[in-house]
């Protein structure tokens, strides 16, 4: 758009929000119109129609000032934010930040002033969301693609904590480790059975054996363990509950898991208590 000479750029509520919502309350208002057949057959009370009209008054008032009247400008030296009710501007050259939040795009300037638009979600699954087209235009600069808050460091990372990990059992040796460290894979020297370990921050999806896989949120202590039976390990217990896998873990050869409680070493014992489950044990090689 060019308003007076100079470029400005807008972002509104997209189309289809608009559309949606709209249609709606076009539902709303026909069956509303139907409703007063019922009041003329002496079905209903002449008065749920003056409420049902001023319901959607108001829903088409709030259409308009959630969907219509809200948008984001930037001019060449400065950053307008209408929202519903008041409006913000910035200074372009004091903005210091413009980044999603669980409520829309917030922009931040340098003596800490923030005000928040709902126009701009980081949500989707395309390659480029709106905001950063609106970072950009803001502060001059396009920010590196993200979805939600930024995913914590991987805890493979730390070669120390590797290093621990791998001292657990003599007969493990690590064979890669992807670049950004979510992914760890290990193998045992003896059988040559490849071990993957991939960071889900906060869960770690641990696949072995055939591909076969369990997904559990393990920490220090239960990823040495998992990791202790690996390198003995002989057997990998596949359990189904109503007819459906429900997952699978690593069994040495005496029969020991690093699931099982301290008082249960026994997997016959641990999987007792378990009667809905049907298990089948196959060897890891």
């Amino acid at each position: 758009m060019i308003l007076g000479g100079a470029e400005v750029r807008v972002w509104r509520v997209q189309w289809w929000v608009r559309l949606v919502l709209i249609a709606f309350w076009a539902l709303m208002a026909c069956q509303l119109y139907w409703d007063y057949g019922f009041v003329a057959a002496g079905e209903m009370d002449p008065a749920e129609i003056r409420d049902g009209w001023l319901f959607v008054v108001a829903f088409a008032l709030a259409i308009w000032a959630l969907t219509f009247r809200p948008y984001i400008a930037v001019e060449p030296d400065r950053v307008i934010i209408q929202g519903a009710l008041r409006r913000r501007v910035f200074a372009k050259t004091a903005l210091v930040e413009v980044a999603p939040t669980a409520w829309g795009l917030r922009f931040v300037d340098s003596v800490g002033l923030s005000f928040t638009s709902f126009i701009c979600q980081d949500t989707g699954a395309r390659n480029a969301p709106r905001w950063r087209d609106v970072a950009e235009a803001a502060l001059g600069e396009r920010p590196a693609p993200r979805r939600g808050l930024d995913p914590l460091p991987s805890v493979f990372a730390d070669a120390a904590f590797r290093a621990r990990l791998l001292d657990v059992s003599s007969d493990l040796e690590e064979t890669s480790l992807e670049e950004d460290a979510s992914v760890w894979r290990m193998r045992r020297t003896a059988t040559g059975t490849a071990l993957e370990l991939e960071d889900w921050s906060g869960m770690i999806l641990v696949t072995f054996g055939d591909g076969d896989h369990v997904i559990e949120a393990v920490d220090d202590v239960e990823l040495a363990r998992l990791l202790a039976a690996f390198g003995r390990g002989e057997l990998m217990a596949r359990y189904w509950r109503w007819g459906v896998l429900s997952g699978c873990f690593l069994v040495d050869a005496e029969g020991w898991s690093p699931q099982a409680s301290r008082s249960e070493t026994r997997f016959d014992r641990w999987i007792e208590r378990r009667p809905a489950y049907k298990v089948e044990s196959v060897p890891v090689r």
